[in-house]
């Protein structure tokens, strides 16, 4: 399993239990061998704002976890809104093809 935790990258200031949220909430869930679930979530203006976010997350997280990341193992990057529906999905699978060396 991968420890995906990269400490403080989203501190909301925001309480979640905010009686009005003028921005949607979007949870950032990891999914290894275990799993790296986001419980507070992050407020964004949009839909798009939440994508930009979660493909800048996952360069981080692969930056960081590069050699854990060599064995080739799957993981993927869930997004999901505050009612828990799926807004995106990024899959990451490092594949090494050996016989590429030998070719010319």
């Amino acid at each position: 399993m991968i420890n995906f935790d990269l400490g403080d990258h989203w501190r909301n200031p925001l309480p979640i239990d905010q009686a009005e949220h003028e921005m949607p909430r979007y949870y950032f869930n990891v999914h290894d061998d275990g799993n790296s679930l986001n419980d507070d979530g992050i407020e964004f203006a949009d839909k798009r704002a939440a994508g930009i976010e979660a493909l800048r997350y996952a360069g981080e997280l692969i930056k960081a976890k590069a050699e854990q990341l060599l064995g080739g193992n799957p993981w993927y990057m869930e997004v999901t809104d505050e009612r828990g529906l799926l807004v995106f999905r990024l899959n990451f699978r490092l594949i090494d093809f050996p016989l590429a060396a030998f070719a010319k």
